[in-house]
Parts: structure tokens; sequence; C-alpha cells
């Protein structure tokens, strides 16, 4: 999986954690670690599983417990804007608050979905054209077919012409008196 896509994952799963209400979260968070694998997280910097040195928990789990203890989230919300900054070359914004570093986050991933998601409509207009092109190049090669059948018969025509023209020249007086019918001698 590339960087732009796990971070695309893991800024549309803290999306989803912060619409979720809170009890809710910890079957997410379930469903999310056991989906996820702990080592690409690790590689990316954002560790799911932190222990909180007091309580022996995990922080994801005490941040949803408390609403008073959403350091975590809000630290792994202002990593993944780091990231996203990184990533795309922005600054990141100046307020320190999480509010604005989510609204932040969601901008720039607007951004970068807004031109992601134009391509299956891009996808869809490239192969409309390609249909037509092919049925263009069917039609260019049944016109090259007819013109070469058209082609073939002139020809034929213009050999039998050419056929018959020698057979009239190389015909007797007697056969060409025949071929007309005319049964007299005053044939001129």
């Amino acid at each position: 999986m590339s960087q732009v896509a796990r971070l695309e994952a893991l800024l549309d799963d803290l999306s989803k954690l912060l619409k979720r209400p809170y009890d809710q979260r910890d079957r997410f968070e379930e469903e999310e670690s056991s989906a996820t694998p702990e080592q690409e997280n690790s590689d990316s910097g954002f560790s799911d599983e932190q222990t909180s040195p007091s309580s022996g928990t995990s922080m994801h789990e005490s941040s949803y417990q408390a609403p008073s203890e959403k350091a975590t989230l809000s630290t792994l919300l202002e990593n993944a804007i780091d990231k996203t900054a990184s990533l795309f070359a922005i600054e990141p914004p100046r307020s320190p608050g999480a509010e604005s570093h989510l609204s932040y986050s969601l901008e720039v991933n607007s951004k970068y979905r807004v031109h992601m998601d134009k391509a299956p409509e891009r996808a869809v207009e490239l192969e409309k054209d390609l249909r037509a092109a092919k049925a263009v190049l069917g039609d260019a090669a049944g016109l090259v077919e007819e013109c070469k059948s058209v082609a073939s018969k002139v020809a034929a025509e213009q050999d039998a012409a050419k056929n018959l023209q020698k057979a009239l020249d190389s015909m007797t007086l007697e056969e060409r008196r025949e071929r007309a019918g005319v049964k007299s001698e005053c044939f001129i």
C-alpha cells in the first residue's frame, strides 16, 4: 500500500471516528484493529496501540472511555495532517486547535478526493471514446472492404470489356454478319 493510500485510509478512519457516537467507537476500533495489520500502522508512523503509562490500557480505549482524554485522537489527527502536508507540500495551519486541524485535514483530503473522484468519470469517458473510435475504425474497415470489392468488380468489368473488344476485333466478316443478324450480301 502506498503512503498516499495509507494516509487516505487513515484520514477516512479518523473522520468516521469523529462522526460516530462514543458507544459505537469501541466496536469500530475492534473491527479496525482486527482488519488492519499492526506492522502497516507502525510503518506509517500512526501506531494504533500505545499504552498509557498510568493505567496500562491503550490510549485509544481510554480516549473513548472518557471524553476528557481525547489527546490521542488529536495527536493522531495532527500526525495525519503533518503527513498530508509533507506529502502534498502544504504548510500546516498556525492555530493549534484540534478543530482547525480537523477542518484543514478534511479540506486537504477533499481537494485530493475531488481530483481522484473525477478519475472514474474520465475512465468512463475514455471508454466511450475508445468504443467510438473502434466503431469508426470498424466503419472505415467496412468501407475499405467495400471499396476493394467495387474495385475488383470494376477491374473484372474492364477485363470483360477488353476481352469482348479483342473477340470483336478477331471476328471474321462472316462471324460479324451472323452476330449482327444480317443475312444478305449487302453488308457494309
